[in-house]
């Protein structure tokens, strides 16, 4: 009786478990944040497309995502928690520079960017705090791409 009762109850919670959605995939979610339009009909990847090579260099946030999605090369943010470079104001200008990476794209309204979301200069740069070397391009409700011109290389 006890064993009917227990593979009842295991048989039920399994059971909720196989009827839940799956997960949807990783990069759906950067797919449909660079659907959104800048302006009518302009899309911020086909803005992207629009001012930046296809050999050029972006710095992102959930970086393996952005590349994937828009097949572009792209320098990951890295959550300063796994990584040894700074990640404050100097830290960022230098890797942009380094890299020759006009553009940095960053999620603000997203809680799945640990790179993002636990770095203070990112966190206050996603809030419109950016420094006179870094510029806001253009924004949608969940993207926004900030230039550098100073970090392209010539």
């Amino acid at each position: 009786m006890v064993l009917a009762i227990l593979v009842v109850a295991v048989l039920a919670v399994q059971s909720r478990s196989l009827l839940a959605r799956p997960p949807s995939p990783p990069e759906l979610e950067v797919r449909n944040d660079l659907k959104e339009e800048v302006q009518p009909g302009v899309p911020i990847s086909i803005w992207l497309a629009n001012h930046v090579s296809p050999n050029d260099v972006l710095i992102a946030a959930n970086g393996q995502m952005v590349h994937y999605v828009l097949q572009r090369p792209v320098v990951a943010l890295i959550d300063p928690l796994y990584s040894t470079r700074k990640s404050d104001d100097a830290g960022l200008h230098a890797l942009m520079s380094q890299f020759g990476a006009r553009y940095l794209v960053l999620f603000p309204g997203s809680q799945a960017v640990p790179e993002q979301n636990d770095t203070p200069f990112l966190n206050a740069l996603a809030a419109g705090s950016a420094p006179s070397w870094l510029t806001l391009a253009t924004r949608t409700n969940d993207v926004e791409l900030y230039e550098c011109a100073s970090c392209v290389r010539k």
